[in-house]
């Protein structure tokens, strides 16, 4: 009887012994990777990648135009699964000496350019690139101003009035021209008409003054 009344305390313990040690073991597996649970970022042309992985398997991904996905992941010590609707990828990753992660595609890594995670880099066997950690990361200034918000820019208040004003349309100028020699008759000391050459032909210069003309113009007045 002593042994029987016993058994339910001793089973209850041994479960907690077994629960306990499941715990320590699921820590200690993630203790290899415990620098991938942190929100990583990757600049790309006008924007930035942002990806944030979680310690109960999720992530979510945002893209450079402010897309985000959400999705399920599956991590090793040293591969992971992003796994959401639109599609999956795989990569082998690594940390550098600040904990920024390094993501290479495995061989069985699936992009895809009309998915957000499809097209996320890196794309194609050989290449890698480097996520930077929250902790090291700071915005490009050409990101921010890509991502600011629009400013509002509101139209002047005022009205166009209509207006006579005297428009300049040809400036004054000096013309060079020619004048023609110019001949006649004329009475020689003997009496006599004869033709001559009365003024040789040469050049002069001619001032030609400013031409102006009345225009309707519209004047846009800022209302006061």
């Amino acid at each position: 009887m002593y042994g029987m009344s016993h058994r339910p305390a001793l089973v209850r313990t041994a479960l907690l012994g077994l629960s306990i040690l499941l715990c320590g073991s699921a820590a200690a597996r993630d203790n290899d990777k415990q620098p991938l649970f942190n929100t990583f970022y990757l600049p790309f042309e006008k924007g930035v990648y942002a990806l944030t992985l979680r310690p109960e398997r999720t992530f979510t991904l945002t893209d450079p135009a402010g897309e985000s996905i959400d999705g399920t992941i599956v991590a090793s010590s040293k591969e992971l699964a992003l796994i959401s609707e639109s599609g999956n990828r795989h990569f082998a990753f690594r940390f550098d000496l600040t904990e920024n992660v390094i993501f290479e595609p495995t061989d069985k890594d699936t992009p895809n350019i009309r998915t957000l995670v499809g097209r996320m880099p890196p794309v194609g066997a050989g290449s890698e690139v480097t996520f930077v950690a929250s902790q090291n990361f700071t915005m490009p200034p050409q990101v921010r101003a890509f991502h600011e918000e629009p400013r509002v820019v509101r139209p002047p208040r005022g009205h166009y009035e209509v207006r006579f004003e005297q428009v300049l349309v040809e400036p004054a100028r000096v013309e060079r021209r020619w004048v023609p020699a110019e001949h006649g008759y004329r009475e020689n000391p003997w009496g006599h008409r004869e033709y001559v050459l009365i003024r040789p032909g040469h050049y002069e210069d001619v001032s030609i003054p400013a031409r102006y003309e009345m225009r309707e113009t519209r004047v846009w007045v800022e209302d006061r």
